[in-house]
């Protein structure tokens, strides 16, 4: 028999195991929609297409503060496990938002451009939250290091929900590059 301690695997470890297996896994089921209720700071409810300009893209680059705020809410629906739950003391159970990024110009990957926690929901109630979609995520940087904002078009997906964000105009520098000599 060969000491198999050195192995990831919590059948494996001589210590203490410090979280259960699956934990952190929801057994709950969640309906999302876009929020429109309220439009605080501008926020967007979707999925109607978002407009910006790559110049207001680019001065809220510089600015370093996000470009589109969006709001989604989540209610929380009755599930199997919940009997499960109940017996466990837990009749309420939170979730977090993500949201998800992808440029349709350049055939990226979908990147995360934030999160935000849900809280705890019991069966039938609901939680909005606001996610954020910083401006720097909607420029590039070319070769020479410089950062750009450029016209296209952007795939938004926050937990299946899916929104088109659309830059428009001309090409804006957000930064110089660094690198270039004075």
């Amino acid at each position: 028999m060969h000491d198999m301690l050195w192995r990831v695997h919590l059948r494996y470890t001589a210590g203490e195991t410090l979280r259960p297996f699956g934990f952190g896994v929801s057994l709950a089921q969640w309906r999302w929609e876009w929020n429109a209720t309220s439009q605080a700071r501008g926020a967007q409810a979707a999925p109607a297409p978002i407009r910006k300009t790559a110049a207001e893209v680019a001065a809220l680059a510089q600015r370093r503060v996000g470009a589109l705020l969006l709001q989604v809410k989540a209610t929380r629906l009755a599930a199997p496990a919940d009997e499960r739950l109940a017996a466990a003391g837990t009749d309420t159970v939170g979730v977090a938002a993500l949201g998800f990024l992808r440029s349709n110009t350049n055939d990226e990957q979908r990147r995360l451009f934030g999160f935000a926690r849900v809280g705890a929901l019991a069966v039938g109630q609901s939680g909005g939250v606001q996610l954020e979609i910083p401006a720097q995520s909607l420029t590039e940087v070319d070769e020479a290091g410089a950062r750009w904002a450029l016209p296209g078009s952007y795939e938004i997906d926050v937990e299946g929900l899916q929104a088109q964000l659309v830059v428009t105009g001309d090409k804006e520098l957000v930064e110089p590059s660094p690198f270039a000599s004075a």
